[in-house]
């Protein structure tokens, strides 16, 4: 049995060439249970070098070591660029940046800026959820829509997001509900034009009107085809 894919795998596309193994998950599950309970866990990717005397930092205290299988299972959404290629430790404490550095660990709290990829598909998405609040929008009302977000990016990005980030908080998908809240940071940085949210807006409405346009021919065709 294969978990269903996340939000966060739909909208970024990272479903896996292989499915997320619910046993691996669960066996991750037991096995930090066995050892720390519900202690919160900071993890480490061991993506150069596999786990072993001398591979990671002595006389901290150690709270878990998954092998690769059940790591990229466990802490899929967190397997960017090959991270988890050898597993992953997990420790109780922080380690320092020097451990880390000369351990050749990766750190998987660090935040990251979105990959450009992400914010091209983040603004998409937030095109969409503009139109899920105005369904009625017309191109001639987008400068109003981009006027605002020159204003305030950060404050429109929240406003228009917001639904779906307590959707995601109370669905649990934290991996996506990150996602989003660095979106957002990233919006109130300045780092998204208005022209961008505006063409995205534009393209949304485009299909939109387009699918209707479809719909409608269908529908009279079938209206002709019938005798109605």
């Amino acid at each position: 049995m294969t978990t269903k894919p996340t939000l966060y795998q739909q909208l970024f596309k990272e479903t896996s060439s292989k499915s997320i193994d619910d046993h691996l998950v669960t066996e991750a599950k037991a096995k930090i249970s066995e050892f720390v309970g519900d202690k919160p866990v900071h993890w480490y990717g061991l993506k150069f070098r596999p786990y072993d005397i001398g591979t990671v930092p002595k006389n901290q205290n150690v709270a878990i070591f998954l092998p690769s299988e059940q790591a990229q299972a466990y802490l899929h959404d967190k397997n960017t660029n090959n991270s988890l290629r050898h597993g992953a430790i997990g420790y109780l404490n922080e380690l320092t940046p020097e451990n880390i550095k000369s351990f050749e660990l990766v750190d998987l709290a660090v935040n990251s800026e979105p990959t450009e990829e992400e914010i091209m598909t983040l603004i998409a998405f937030m095109a969409d959820q503009v139109l899920v609040h105005h369904e009625s929008l017309a191109l001639s009302g987008v400068s109003d829509l981009t006027a605002e977000f020159h204003e305030n990016p950060e404050e429109f990005a929240i406003k228009y997001l917001q639904q779906s980030a307590d959707l995601l908080g109370q669905q649990n998908e934290e991996s996506t509900l990150k996602k989003l809240h660095d979106f957002v940071d990233y919006v109130g940085k300045d780092e998204v034009s208005s022209y961008e949210v505006e063409q995205a807006i534009m393209q949304k409405i485009s299909e939109r009107d387009s699918n209707q346009s479809i719909t409608s021919t269908t529908d009279t065709v079938q209206k002709v085809d019938f005798g109605i």
